[in-house]
């Protein structure tokens, strides 16, 4: 007899074999380690004090959400690639020396990283399937709007 739940439904809801204290945990924090580097970064450019403080106020809540992941090397490897393609696109658009430093430095920092993964072997401390289920995409858009309502209360 067919299992017409399984059917209907199918593995939405079925927790990957990465386990909720792992692989969710870190799809959860992926996103505010992302906004709160880029604010944090952008806002030490800033002109004001006011983007100063709250560069540093993001910056913190960055460093506290790589101190929560399990997996720290993919998380701060995402978002310098995230941050290599913007500088490579933007660069492209505008031509100025800073936009080529910072495109330089990060892109450096994450070939090292890179490098270091590949010469040691490493792999993740836990396995992840192909495919994405309903609690990932929960999991990450939760972090989002965390982020979001994080970094809208904490601006002055």
């Amino acid at each position: 007899m067919p299992n017409w739940k399984r059917i209907i439904v199918g593995d939405a809801f079925k927790v990957s074999s990465g386990g909720v204290n792992n692989q969710l945990r870190d799809l959860f924090l992926v996103w505010p380690f992302l906004l709160f580097s880029i604010i944090a970064v952008s806002g030490l450019f800033g002109a004001h004090e006011t983007d100063r403080s709250y560069a540093i106020k993001s910056g913190i809540c960055a460093a506290m959400a790589v101190l929560l992941a399990r997996e720290r090397l993919m998380l701060i490897a995402g978002a310098l690639a995230y941050v290599s393609i913007r500088l490579a696109i933007a660069l492209i658009f505008v031509h100025d020396s800073k936009v080529l430093l910072a495109l330089m430095v990060s892109g450096g920092i994450l070939l090292a990283i890179v490098r270091f993964a590949v010469k040691s072997n490493w792999k993740p401390s836990y396995t992840t399937e192909k495919g994405m289920h309903l609690l990932d995409l929960v999991a990450g858009l939760s972090g989002l709007v965390l982020a979001i309502v994080v970094a809208r209360w904490i601006k002055p």
